[in-house]
């Protein structure tokens, strides 16, 4: 038997309440290990010393100090437990109803809203399918592709404008004559998403308006880019152009009044 088999032995041995048939064992084994001696010697030590300690004292007016505050908090109640049973009695049912009723009249507000916004978008989405059908889109692609197999053979080197696109309505509004009959040359790079970037300007107009504008055309990011994109044209990415702009002055006949158009080369 080594020590660690008899480690909680000891205090039983000591109290007199080991089995008997680990007794002689255990005995056996004190004789020949001073350690564990040395233990039980401690542990016996320890026992007499528990057994010789006094009960405390008490004395008999603390003892009835503290059966007198007993009976009076048993028998008078306290003013915190009547305030929870006038709580629990008055106030709860009254308060449990009225949140219940403000509850219910909030879901009924936000159901309410819900199904006016609900229309709302609803009917705002078919006057947007209305105006942007996928058939009137359907053509425009068909347009702008049939427009850029026909000249598909300078394509390469020449990207191919789309009709309608930002640079298009740009050479629209100079109607008004803002360019009058002067002209303006830039060398841009056309991208292969159909958007544009002025490189130079050649030959500059006096209204810086109308380059700013024109540069806000060319970078347009939309559907309406200035260009139709590379894949219509089959050509590179990046295609470097000389755009010229010319303001002339178109006489009608049978009006007699001048008006102002351009040209694009």
């Amino acid at each position: 038997m080594k020590c660690r088999d008899i480690k909680y032995d000891l205090a039983l041995y000591v109290d007199k309440a080991l089995d008997e048939n680990r007794v002689a064992s255990l005995e056996a084994h004190l004789q020949k290990c001073p350690v564990c001696r040395q233990e039980l010697s401690e542990l016996a030590e320890l026992r007499l010393k528990l057994r010789n300690l006094k009960k405390p004292i008490v004395s008999p007016s603390f003892v009835s100090q503290v059966r007198r505050r007993t009976t009076l908090e048993l028998q008078v109640p306290s003013k915190n437990k009547e305030l929870n049973q006038w709580l629990q009695f008055r106030i709860m049912p009254y308060f449990v109803g009225a949140t219940a009723s403000i509850l219910i009249f909030t879901l009924f507000l936000i159901s309410l809203f819900s199904t006016d916004t609900i229309e709302e978008k609803s009917n705002t989405t078919i006057a947007y399918n209305k105006i942007h059908s996928p058939s009137e889109f359907v053509r425009k692609n068909e347009l702008a592709a049939e427009y850029a197999l026909s000249r598909l053979s300078v394509a390469s080197v020449s990207p191919s404008l789309n009709p309608e696109g930002s640079l298009v309505n740009f050479s629209r509004s100079l109607v008004d004559g803002k360019l009058g009959q002067s002209e303006m040359v830039i060398v841009a790079d056309v991208f292969s998403n159909g958007m544009a970037k002025i490189f130079e300007v050649v030959q500059p107009t006096q209204d810086r308006e109308i380059i700013e504008a024109l540069q806000k055309a060319l970078e347009e990011t939309s559907n309406e880019t200035a260009f139709l994109p590379a894949t219509f044209d089959q050509r590179s990415d990046v295609v470097r152009v000389v755009l010229k702009i010319r303001g002339v002055q178109v006489i009608d006949k049978a009006t007699k009044q001048k008006t102002s158009t351009k040209r694009k080369i």
